[in-house]
C-alpha cells in the first residue's frame, strides 16, 4: 500500500514539473537574402528560393521566427502564405516601409504578443539612424512573448550587425546589452539571434557574456557547430549566425542545411545563409 502511495506521489510530481516546465519552444533565425538583387542570381533568385522558404517554415513550424535582409514584397509574401503568423517590425531606412526588416513572426497558435518594438543600432537607437562606420542603417526588432501553454514570458532580439564596419558592430552590441539589460526584467528570459557578420567567439560579444547571456550553441544539450553563412555554395563558409539566451535550457541547437523539394524541382539553397533553430524550455 505504502509502495502504491509512493508511485502516485512521484506520477503526480513528474506531472507538475512537466506543466510547469510546458513543451520545448522552437526559435528559428533566418538571412532570406534580400531580393533587390535577384535579376542577378538566376537560379537563386527569390523567386525561385520563396516556395521552398515557406515549405521549411511550415515543416518547421516554429513558435517564433526571425528574418534578416527582408524587403517589404517578401515579407509580403510569406505574409500571405502563412495564415496562424503575424509579424511585427519596422524598415530600416525611415522606420516605415523602405529599407531592409528585421522581422519577427509568430505562431498565433503558440504565443501571444505583449509588446514590441524596433531600434536603430547606433549612437540614436529611438531613430532612423545610420551608426558609427556602418555601410547601411541597421535595426534590431524586440518582442515580448507569452508561451501560451507555460503562461512563461520570454523576450526575443532579431538583429544583424553591419557588414562593413568593425566599429559598428562592436558598438551595436554595447547597444543591444544596454537595452537588454534596461529592458528585461531579472529573471526573465531572453534570446538574441540573427546575423551577427563574426564568429561566435569574436571579441565583440563580451558585453554579452559578461551580463550572463550564453551563446547557445556552446550550452545546448545537443548542438551543432556547422557553418551558416555559404553564398549559395560559392564563397568560403563562415559561421555568422548566432543565439544568445538567458534564463532558458537550450535543448537542441541545429543548422537546418537540408533541400527543399517543390514541385519537381530541388532546392539546394534556401538562401545565401542556413538557418538556425534552438530548441528551448522556459
Amino acid at each position: 500500500m505504502k509502495l502504491k502511495r509512493n508511485i502516485i506521489i512521484l506520477l503526480i510530481s513528474l506531472m507538475v514539473t512537466l506543466c510547469a516546465h510546458g513543451e520545448p519552444l522552437k526559435v528559428i533565425s533566418f538571412n532570406i537574402h534580400s531580393a533587390k538583387t535577384q535579376e542577378r542570381e538566376g537560379i537563386h533568385s527569390w523567386v525561385n528560393r520563396r516556395d521552398a522558404v515557406i515549405l521549411m517554415i511550415r515543416q518547421e513550424r516554429p513558435a517564433v521566427f526571425g528574418i534578416q535582409e527582408g524587403l517589404l514584397d517578401q515579407l509580403n509574401f510569406i505574409d500571405k502564405k502563412l495564415h496562424y503568423y503575424r509579424r511585427v517590425g519596422v524598415a530600416s531606412d525611415n522606420g516605415l516601409s523602405r529599407g531592409e526588416y528585421t522581422a519577427i513572426y509568430y505562431d498565433l497558435r503558440q504565443v501571444e504578443l505583449l509588446k514590441y518594438n524596433t531600434l536603430w543600432l547606433s549612437e540614436r537607437p529611438q531613430r532612423a539612424t545610420m551608426g558609427w562606420d556602418a555601410g547601411k542603417y541597421r535595426t534590431v526588432t524586440v518582442a515580448r512573448f507569452r508561451d501560451k501553454k507555460s503562461k512563461k514570458e520570454f523576450y526575443y532580439y532579431n538583429t544583424q550587425l553591419d557588414n562593413l564596419g568593425k566599429v559598428a558592430r562592436r558598438e551595436s552590441i554595447k547597444v543591444l546589452a544596454n537595452l537588454i539589460d534596461n529592458e528585461v526584467e531579472h529573471g526573465t528570459a531572453v534570446i538574441l539571434g540573427g546575423d551577427m557578420m563574426v564568429d561566435g567567439n569574436d571579441s565583440i560579444f563580451i558585453p554579452l557574456k559578461d551580463m550572463g547571456m550564453q551563446n547557445a550553441r556552446s550550452v545546448a544539450q545537443h548542438t551543432s557547430y556547422r557553418t551558416t553563412y555559404h553564398g549559395y555554395g560559392k564563397q568560403t563558409s563562415k559561421l555568422t549566425d548566432h543565439f544568445y539566451v538567458r534564463n532558458m535550457n537550450v535543448v537542441q541547437f541545429n543548422v537546418l542545411n537540408n533541400s527543399y523539394t517543390v514541385g519537381n524541382r530541388k532546392v539546394k539553397y534556401l538562401s545565401t545563409h542556413y538557418p538556425i533553430r534552438i530548441l528551448i524550455e522556459l
